[in-house]
């Protein structure tokens, strides 16, 4: 994902959630735009493993489903390991999960990582439905 996306996002299609390795932290921090919100988010080894094994669409027709599922943890855990670092080193918000987050404070603590959590706390005491933070 290159910083053109990412700025045509901001001025032309409004709030997006942008989830996996593309948004690199380093890119992301050289785009100064009040609009932009950004938070990496840590995911357990053991929770991924859960969720992929639970998916029998992601290894439907793969020659070795167990190889699969240990080939993308690996990978992932390696990448977002390497965001984290990218993260911390420009200054930008990162989250840990257990794995035992409900999607409600998953939500939460990104609005809070970004500074939005007074917001969040406002809109959904209103009746409005949790909405996810930009990236």
């Amino acid at each position: 994902m290159d910083k053109a996306v990412i700025c045509r996002q901001l001025e032309w299609a409004g709030p997006a959630v942008i989830e996996g390795w593309a948004p690199l932290p380093e890119l992301v921090a050289t785009i100064a735009d009040p609009r932009l919100y950004a938070v990496w988010i840590e995911a357990p080894e053991a929770m991924m493993r859960v969720r992929l094994e639970a998916d029998v669409d992601f290894v439907r027709g793969a020659g070795d489903p167990v190889l699969s599922v240990n080939r993308l943890v690996s990978r992932s855990t390696l990448l977002t390991r390497r965001l984290r670092v990218q993260a911390s080193a420009c200054g930008l918000p990162y989250v840990g999960l257990s794995g035992l987050e409900s999607p409600h404070d998953v939500a939460s603590r990104c609005l809070e990582a970004v500074g939005l959590h007074h917001w969040a706390i406002e809109h959904w005491a209103s009746g409005g439905a949790p909405s996810a933070a930009r990236p």
